[in-house]
């Protein structure tokens, strides 16, 4: 009879072993023969009960979909806010309730977990259904506003976001369009198209351009298709061409650095604009600035998220030297343009029209340009740019991670 009551006892023996370093046996736990017939987060233990797992530092270490509460393997308190009392949030990734006030905040990524209060309300630093109510809320940037109940920056609002942009007839082939024009000196006004336009496309970190990344080109009605590309990648493409009613006077050449990357079928909302070669003497003499022909020029638009011209933003670069055989007003120096395409020395930043332009660069070399906003002196986002001697290089900024190399 003892040889038969010692071996009763034995499972119930290894089984309070067991509850000292990881289970523990519930009062009302129920007999099974495997863990699939216990409910989360019980698990069939050595005595053959349903027990409670202890000991656990993170939800990944109970039986799913347990939650680890305080050192404890538990039922997850919340599924949906619903779940909860009036005053409290679920929060998802951890499955329990939290009272509305503990759920702070400072941005609304810090509110992504917390079902139907995703927001961070900036006023009151907590999460809940809606950012804002005025625009005061937002912040003191004159970009951002409040717009149904969110903070909203159609200017740099897209910074350190994927690329959004939906492509057209999506492919494993890549095309651009974007205009090229050219521009009257005295006027500043733009004519359509230019003659005899010839183009050569390589691949963005071929900066020699010692391969043709295609030859499927066409330019018709004042538009430059390039088809045959390569989704996700850049491009530089070299242009030469005359003037639009005058064969024998070639334009400035240009190089336009495509910052922004190809997905699909990519449309550049604004153009190439191509220079007579005056054009650069006058439009530095009106600037201010003497150029010297082996040093590089750099015209770009400043552009926002999406793709309309940006004021208030001005440009500088990590390089500066010294030409003209050292004539004080021949050295790297940024200029703007006014909304009529004409260079305005009396400005400090971007107008209305999104231009700038820096002259004598460092040719041949590698040169970080930084944006950065007037309105409060944030340098926004910056781009690497190679200019080249005796041409325009030519670029469009956009905001840094929206489809774009800026690094």
């Amino acid at each position: 009879m003892w040889m038969h009551a010692a071996r009763g006892l034995l499972p119930f023996a290894a089984s309070f072993v067991v509850a000292a370093c990881s289970l523990a046996i519930d009062p009302e736990a129920k007999q099974c023969a495997k863990s699939s017939e216990c409910a989360a987060p019980y698990m069939c233990g050595q005595a053959g009960f349903c027990e409670r797992q202890i000991g656990c530092e993170t939800n990944d270490e109970c039986r799913q979909p347990g939650i680890c509460l305080e050192g404890t393997c538990a039922k997850p308190e919340c599924a949906a806010s619903d779940d909860c009392d009036d005053d409290k949030l679920c929060n998802t990734a951890t499955m329990r309730c939290v009272e509305e006030s503990k759920a702070s905040c400072t941005t609304s990524t810090e509110c992504a977990s917390y079902e139907g209060a995703a927001l961070c309300m900036r006023a009151e630093k907590r999460c809940g259904q809606i950012e804002c109510v005025k625009k005061a809320d937002c912040g003191t940037s004159p970009t951002v506003s409040c717009a149904t109940g969110i903070c909203k920056d159609p200017q740099w609002g897209c910074l350190g976001l994927p690329d959004l942009r939906l492509p057209e007839n999506m492919s494993s082939e890549g095309s651009l369009e974007v205009k090229v024009t050219y521009i009257f000196p005295a006027t500043g006004e733009l004519e359509t198209g230019v003659g005899n336009l010839k183009v050569r496309v390589c691949e963005f970190l071929d900066t020699v351009c010692a391969t043709t990344a295609t030859d499927d080109i066409s330019y018709k009605d004042n538009v430059l298709v390039i088809r045959g590309l390569e989704n996700g990648k850049n491009y530089t493409i070299r242009l030469q061409a005359t003037h639009p009613s005058k064969p024998d006077l070639p334009l400035l050449e240009t190089e336009y650095q495509m910052y922004r990357t190809i997905l699909g079928k990519t449309v550049d909302p604004r153009p190439i604009v191509m220079f007579e070669r005056e054009f650069r003497a006058t439009t530095a003499a009106i600037a201010g600035v003497t150029v010297d022909p082996e040093l590089g020029l750099l015209l770009a638009y400043v552009l926002d998220c999406e793709g309309k011209e940006v004021a208030g933003v001005s440009v500088g670069v990590d390089k500066n030297t010294l030409g003209c055989d050292g004539e004080p007003t021949c050295v790297t120096t940024a200029f703007y343009f006014t909304a009529a395409n004409l260079p305005d020395p009396g400005s400090s930043q971007t107008s209305l029209a999104g231009r700038l332009g820096i002259a004598n660069m460092v040719s041949n070399e590698a040169s970080r340009v930084t944006l950065t906003r007037t309105f409060d002196n944030v340098e926004m986002t910056s781009f690497i740019v190679r200019p080249r001697k005796d041409i325009v290089t030519y670029s469009f900024f956009y905001p840094q991670d929206f489809g774009t190399a800026a690094d």
